[in-house]
């Protein structure tokens, strides 16, 4: 409440990102538009880590791919990111689901979905 004025005051909030419905995690909220923005856009380079379980048979091959932005999915090619497996529980090396972490800079919609998708994988 302002003291002169005795009225309330609004507060226009902004979400940095979005989840859609298959994704868990943390959205930041601001009053700062220029600042959300800024945090949005792949200009900036703001890392944006990940942690995600894939399904199906992950290769050498398809890593580096990942690792040198060589993936177009659906007429969308992504950038290089940094892919780090995760170490497979004892007893399930022969699984197809592996837990990796994933940091990129472009934050493009879907992003990390459509990258495995575009190598015969799920998210």
């Amino acid at each position: 409440t302002n003291k002169k004025s005795g009225k309330q005051r609004q507060w226009h909030l902004k979400p940095i990102g979005r989840l859609d419905m298959q994704t868990e995690g943390l959205i930041l909220v601001t009053n700062d538009g220029d600042f959300a923005r800024e945090m949005e856009l792949p200009a900036s380079k703001i890392q944006r880590v990940y942690r995600a379980r894939v399904h199906g048979r992950l290769t050498s091959y398809k890593l580096d791919r990942i690792r040198q932005g060589r993936v177009r999915y659906e007429d969308i090619r992504y950038g290089p990111m940094k892919v780090d497996v995760e170490r497979p529980r004892r007893g399930t090396r022969s699984s197809t689901n592996t837990w990796l972490r994933v940091t990129c800079t472009e934050g493009k919609n879907r992003q990390i979905r459509n990258v495995f998708a575009a190598l015969g994988m799920t998210v």
